[in-house]
């Protein structure tokens, strides 16, 4: 008995992911009024730590000639991916960009202004120890009058299996349903596992093209973590709701807020 063939994806998947996921160019806005409001000032060396394809170090170089950013990831295969689609960067703009291929965990690289993580991927990270020494070797790339900037996904619903779908157009106009899978999560020690699926419509659904592991960190945890490894202060930026109660994706400086069944938040952690 012969067994059909998979059938491939229409498209790359880091195509599917940066039309579905990524906002590079708004990212990069945001995380640049993040610093201004801590030091009145622009950034201008950004490192963007788990970069994958370094969408948002494109963007960042995008802001201008004094711009110039750094990519970390463990992943060659990504970052060549990366470097093969950056047709839409002028030459100037990709000399300013430095790539490598390396853990964050212990890479060198120079100082900058901002090392931001995106995409949640703090969660990669699963035990404390790690996490302190991370954000140790982070501050030690940092400049004075310096930031590290992360998100962080949470609420009551993070726990529970429930897969939830929304349609994106690809820059063809095809449209794609994007599917977020709740897979497992064990309250003991917040591990989690999470998948995206995407359908096209008259073909089966592909599944599984991304899947994470992640530990879900609360955000006093990365707090705590933040000021034992020695940053100066830190600062929590919540999601806004609309008038329906909804997040809008508007960020800012909160204390207290009410708990949500699911919300984002980006920490930051500040070297003066």
């Amino acid at each position: 008995m012969k067994h059909k063939k998979k059938e491939k994806l229409p498209y790359h998947k880091y195509e599917l992911y940066e039309a579905s996921v990524q906002d590079p160019k708004d990212e990069m806005e945001f995380v640049n009024r993040v610093y201004q409001e801590v030091f009145q000032k622009d950034a201008t060396h950004l490192r963007e730590d788990f970069c994958a394809t370094f969408r948002n170090s494109c963007h960042w170089v995008k802001r201008g000639p004094k711009h110039r950013a750094v990519a970390v990831d463990l992943c060659e295969k990504t970052i060549n991916y990366g470097k093969k689609h950056t047709d839409f960067l002028t030459k100037d703009e990709i000399q300013r960009i430095r790539t490598y291929v390396s853990n964050v965990m212990t890479v060198k690289t120079p100082s900058v202004d901002v090392i931001s993580v995106s995409n949640f991927s703090i969660g990669y990270i699963k035990k404390r120890n790690n996490l302190v020494k991370y954000f140790k070797n982070n501050l030690t790339h940092l400049r004075n009058d310096g930031i590290m900037i992360f998100d962080l996904l949470g609420g009551q619903e993070i726990s529970e299996p429930v897969k939830e779908k929304r349609t994106f157009s690809m820059p063809d106009g095809t449209r794609v349903q994007y599917i977020w899978d709740h897979e497992e999560f064990n309250p003991i020690n917040r591990n989690a596992s999470y998948s995206i699926h995407y359908k096209l419509k008259g073909k089966p659904a592909f599944e599984r093209v991304f899947e994470y592991h992640w530990r879900m960190w609360s955000i006093p945890e990365v707090v705590d973590c933040l000021i034992e490894a020695g940053f100066d202060d830190v600062k929590v930026y919540w999601e806004e709701d609309d008038e329906d109660g909804e997040g809008n994706g508007y960020f800012s400086q909160s204390e207290n807020v009410e708990d949500c069944p699911i919300w984002i938040a980006y920490v930051v952690g500040v070297k003066k």
